[in-house]
């Protein structure tokens, strides 16, 4: 410990070493599922579907994560997002291809 009060000069520094969890056991729930979907899409998709729907189980149950998705919709950068998607999904659709072959392209 003392060789990090070294390296880091002040004893202030060291504060931000210290990772807590998040108060709402939800959130940190939320993380791991999510994370697992990312992980086991890259292995197995059956198994990322599991931990998909168990984090659509742990969204609709948990008051904090509804909270903190509305304002994440709320914010001004998604909602400046949300019509660059719509030019982007009319523009899958779009063309000579019909609409299976366009969305299984």
């Amino acid at each position: 410990m003392d060789a990090l009060r070294r390296l880091a000069g002040k004893n202030d520094m060291l504060n931000v070493l210290h990772v807590k969890a998040p108060a709402d056991g939800g959130v940190a729930a939320a993380r791991v599922l999510l994370l697992g979907v990312l992980v086991t899409m890259l292995v197995s998709p059956s198994v990322a579907i599991g931990f998909e729907l168990a984090s659509y189980i742990a969204f609709a149950c948990a008051p904090e994560l509804r909270r903190r998705l509305v304002a994440v919709v709320r914010h001004p950068v998604m909602i400046g997002f949300l019509p660059f998607a719509a030019v982007i999904t009319v523009a899958t659709f779009y063309g000579a291809a019909s609409w299976y072959d366009a969305a299984s392209a």
